[in-house]
């Protein structure tokens, strides 16, 4: 869509990030016990993430990122409404008890997150800024093992690396590959 080429070095970069991120989700899983319907979501939120990150940097750059969050999230809170509706969950009902924790997921998680994506994704290209989905098994991970206390397995270690060096792939191939070429 936003006829952006991928060369070998990109792809070999993105396989080695999914083959990451498959090492770190079936940690500890036997291979009859992982259900077919999991990956094929994962595989359908990644896609509508990468379209989303297609379109919303190709908007972001005419519109500017705030304004393209903005629409992003009131688009998307009407296309939940109906989902709403129809499984009779009141649509303006608020628990003043979780009000920090709303505004930290609304401001920090969601809003300057997704921010920042954007205003980076108008700099980059949709390829390389998008690298970021790699790092969040990652960052998932780490912080479970440092905030509940996991432990730290041979499939998190192997998933980590071929993340890394995916990532690695990606960013320097380019570049070494000029030097020499």
């Amino acid at each position: 869509m936003d006829k952006e080429r991928i060369p070998l070095f990109k792809a070999v970069g993105m396989l080695l990030g999914v083959l990451g991120i498959a090492a770190i989700s079936i940690d500890g899983q036997a291979l009859g016990d992982i259900n077919i319907l999991s990956p094929l979501l994962a595989l359908m939120s990644a896609v509508l993430y990468g379209l989303y990150t297609v379109v919303g940097r190709r908007a972001s750059s005419k519109i500017g990122s705030l304004k393209m969050n903005a629409y992003s999230f009131l688009i998307g809170s009407l296309a939940l409404l109906p989902f709403l509706l129809i499984k009779d969950i009141p649509v303006f009902k608020f628990d003043y008890s979780a009000c920090l924790q709303v505004v930290y997921l609304s401001v920090f998680v969601t809003g300057i997150a997704y921010l920042t994506y954007f205003m980076g994704l108008t700099r980059t290209g949709a390829g390389s800024g998008s690298m970021v989905f790699f790092l969040k098994p990652v960052l998932a991970s780490l912080f479970a093992i440092v905030f509940l206390s996991e432990r730290v397995t041979l499939n998190l270690v192997l998933g980590t690396a071929l993340i890394l060096l995916g990532m690695a792939v990606m960013l320097y191939w380019e570049g070494i590959w000029k030097k020499f070429v």
